[in-house]
């Protein structure tokens, strides 16, 4: 099980594109709720329930990444003079 956000079952996603600024906002977004993961995964008694608050968790932090590098690939094409 890859978790919620399995990069494989994006390939049938429409594209989307997004500002710098949302990207940024979209990264920071995951960051948090996988931080928000981790900490409920830590309160957990359950192995089960642990283990499905950390598999949320490492999905979140690879979407965080992915927009991250989506923002990366935006900010380092060369300006353009229109």
């Amino acid at each position: 099980m890859d978790g919620l956000f399995s990069l494989r079952n994006t390939a049938d996603m429409p594209q989307i594109d997004l500002s710098d600024s949302e990207l940024q906002n979209a990264a920071q977004a995951a960051r948090v709720a996988a931080a928000q993961a981790e900490s409920d995964s830590a309160k957990q008694t359950n192995p089960g329930a642990r283990k499905l608050f950390e598999l949320s968790a490492r999905s979140y932090r690879a979407l965080s990444e992915r927009f991250e590098t989506e923002c990366s690939d935006i900010t380092s094409e060369p300006k353009r003079n229109f």
